[in-house]
């Protein structure tokens, strides 16, 4: 590896005095922390690079890169793949990642990172990463720079770390000529991760669409806590589900990474009072060691008609895995699981079960370089193991450049069926938009046709990736309270 120093962001920065901690974090001119805020921290971003730079392995190490950091954010910040871009450095309202033999700063800089944010509060508007591919080799297994150590470094800064005193932190600014290579994230990294992105209380946004006729105006929410539980806190996702198999889907299910690194989940009822209110509703699962969820929903793989299982999203490696759970006896092991894809970078933002009349099937939603589509897969038997080779894909229309799909949810009992996604811009007014969904005469999913967009509030509240679901938030009939996560 060639000696060379990481470079910085442009803005200034101050140094936190704790005794244990050496790391620093960018802030304006006035003091501001840099950050991303509520629903921009679903960090969508785009790769650009001259050929034949990032092949399977250093796509690999980008994503490992990636995932150490949201991992360690306890659900505070997610990356989403948005596809190959032909862009350059620039504010052009698109986080980009580009390596260019065209350098115009210092021979020894491995890579830059320029942020642009709201000069008044802090908050991030975008950032671009620039890697030094006129000076530097970036191949896996090479003579060159370690890509996965300087990914680690960057996204510290696409964060708002600036560098850290700690000799061994990711975030120090020196590599220098020692074989001391950063590849994992040091406990003063962590520290300043949790410091700009703290766990925060939250509470559920209630909107029922039982008589709600459409129009555009949307119903108003009714607001109440989250339940007090770390599991809720730091929610990577969540789902409704008939954990019970009573004929009510009144019981939540979330996921969320423990203190170990480990991912968990776990369902409570939702309709219950009290300070002991959302008690649980059987024991709490466990991923294979080293998944990441992605995604939750409620399931009926043994074709009852009850969504009584859980489906639960999770990406191992390069391979999103669908695996579905018996709550009652979540450890076990997967019910069925099915192969969904395999890529180097993840570009799902949220999937959901949709029930069929002869065949039941999965729909991920996933952000491409044109916007976004829908992947339709069926869904497997009890017992089978595999893998879905030509998802059916549905292409979701209309959206503009800036929206930033952040959730989705399902509801069944209209026609063939009603999607609504959350469009969770990184400033302004968040909306709704529902589309219907159309079927062929054999059940299988045809296409999408829009419905009608309501405004929900502000999009700064909402969490990283605010997971929708429907819900029987009074117990009494169908499924039909969109329950929304937002961050106070």
């Amino acid at each position: 590896m060639k000696r060379g120093t990481i470079g910085l962001g442009i803005v200034s920065f101050f140094i936190l005095t704790a005794s244990a901690c050496g790391f620093t974090v960018k802030t304006t001119a006035g003091g501001e922390y840099l950050c991303w805020n509520g629903s921009q921290s679903a960090i969508f971003f785009s790769l650009a690079s001259p050929e034949p730079i990032l092949g399977t392995e250093e796509l690999s190490e980008l994503e490992r890169a990636l995932l150490a950091w949201e991992k360690n954010s306890q659900g505070a910040v997610k990356f989403v793949y948005a596809g190959r871009a032909r862009a350059s450095i620039g504010k052009d309202g698109r986080n980009l990642l580009t390596w260019t033999r065209d350098w115009a700063h210092s021979e020894t800089d491995l890579a830059v990172t320029t942020t642009w944010f709201d000069p008044d509060d802090g908050r991030i508007l975008e950032a671009d990463v620039e890697f030094n591919a006129r000076d530097f080799d970036w191949s896996a297994g090479g003579a060159g720079a370690d890509l996965l150590t300087v990914a680690l470094h960057e996204i510290g800064h696409l964060l708002g770390l600036d560098h850290s005193f700690h000799p061994e932190a990711a975030m120090h600014g020196e590599l220098g000529t020692a074989p001391a290579v950063r590849r994992v994230l040091n406990r003063d990294d962590i520290e300043g991760l949790k410091f700009l992105y703290p766990v925060r209380s939250c509470r559920w946004l209630l909107f029922n669409l039982a008589d709600y006729p459409g129009a555009g105006t949307g119903p108003e929410p009714d607001t109440a806590p989250a339940p007090p539980f770390a599991s809720f806190r730091r929610c990577l996702a969540v789902a409704g589900l008939d954990a019970d198999g009573d004929g009510s889907a009144g019981e939540l299910a979330t996921t969320w990474v423990d203190h170990h690194g480990s991912g968990v989940f776990e369902c409570r009822r939702f309709s219950s009072f009290g300070p002991r209110r959302n008690p649980l509703c059987g024991p709490r699962g466990h991923l294979p060691q080293g998944a990441l969820a992605l995604g939750l929903s409620g399931a009926d793989i043994d074709r009852d008609g009850l969504q009584d299982e859980l489906a639960i999203l999770v990406r191992q490696d390069t391979r999103e895995t669908v695996l579905f759970y018996d709550p009652a006896a979540p450890d076990a092991g997967p019910l069925a699981e099915i192969e969904v894809g395999q890529s180097g970078l993840n570009s799902v933002i949220d999937f959901a079960f949709l029930e069929g009349e002869f065949q039941p099937f999965l729909a991920l939603l996933r952000a491409n370089g044109d916007g976004y589509v829908l992947e339709i897969s069926p869904v497997p038997e009890p017992g089978e193991k595999r893998r879905n080779e030509q998802p059916r894909t549905l292409i979701l229309p209309g959206f503009a450049p800036d929206s930033r799909l952040i959730g989705m949810a399902f509801r069944p009992e209209r026609g063939g069926g009603e999607f609504f996604f959350l469009d969770g811009p990184g400033e302004g007014e968040a909306w709704i938009h529902s589309f219907s969904l159309s079927r062929e005469p054999g059940g299988d999913p045809e296409d999408l046709a829009y419905s009608d967009s309501f405004p929900i509030g502000n999009s700064e509240r909402l969490a990283p990736l605010a997971r929708m679901t429907f819900l029987d938030a009074d117990g009494v009939g169908p499924a039909e309270s969109l329950i929304l996560l937002e961050r106070r």
